[in-house]
């Protein structure tokens, strides 16, 4: 039998950094502990840890990867696809850095993009999109009302122009769009998407976790 010390929301700083370490000795995570914590990208949970309630992830935990450390402490992390979003920004700020970095700049974005007729684009790659939002000669960057955007994943169709565009704001909020000049901002998409798989052949690219690290 273990002595019960039950980790709250209480015991997280009105001030805390993406990365959170649980202190050693907790015995369970209580209910709702990171609920509405959404900020965080990453949870250290020690091993004298025993239980977890089933809602102490609550609002984000769908998003949770999990695996264990040589430690022994559960490892919870936000799954690239929602990594790359919140940090979107900070990507597309420190645009120079990317792409001076091959490591950095080869970093694959599991985002699904694809059009009728041709099917998905080959699995994108941080470089392509920043190259394609700081190039791309049509809109997007910016919304109808002239507020700061990025286009994070197109689909629809490249001979009606129709389609449910994807993007996201700097608060993280995410919305969908149908852009105009559609056929030309899938065309380069694409190409970029080609030139990094081609290009990225023996690099060993950094994963988002780090390149968020290494630029924050």
């Amino acid at each position: 039998m273990y002595e019960v010390k039950v980790f709250t929301s209480d015991d997280i700083p009105s001030v805390f950094p993406n990365e959170f370490v649980i202190p050693d000795g907790f015995s369970e995570i209580g209910e709702e502990a990171f609920a509405g914590f959404c900020t965080i990208t990453k949870i250290v949970i020690p091993n004298t840890v025993r239980k977890i309630s089933k809602s102490a992830f609550e609002d984000f935990c769908p998003m949770l990867n999990y695996y264990t450390d040589s430690a022994e402490r559960v490892i919870c992390t936000l799954d690239s696809q929602e990594l790359f979003l919140q940090n979107a920004f900070l990507f597309y700020n420190n645009a120079d850095r990317i792409l001076a970095d091959s490591k950095m700049s080869n970093a694959i974005v599991d985002i699904k993009s694809g059009v009728s007729m041709i099917g998905e684009f080959i699995p994108p790659t941080l470089g392509a999109y920043i190259e394609w939002w700081l190039n791309c000669p049509y809109n997007i960057t910016k919304d109808k009302d002239g507020k700061s955007m990025l286009v994070y994943s197109v689909a629809g169709s490249i001979l009606s122009g129709y389609n449910e565009s994807k993007i996201v704001y700097p608060d993280g909020s995410l919305s969908q769009v149908n852009l105009p000049n559609f056929h030309g901002i899938c065309k380069m998409f694409g190409a970029l998407c080609r030139k990094y798989n081609d290009s990225r052949v023996g690099i060993e690219a950094y994963t988002l976790q780090e390149v968020v690290d290494l630029i924050k």
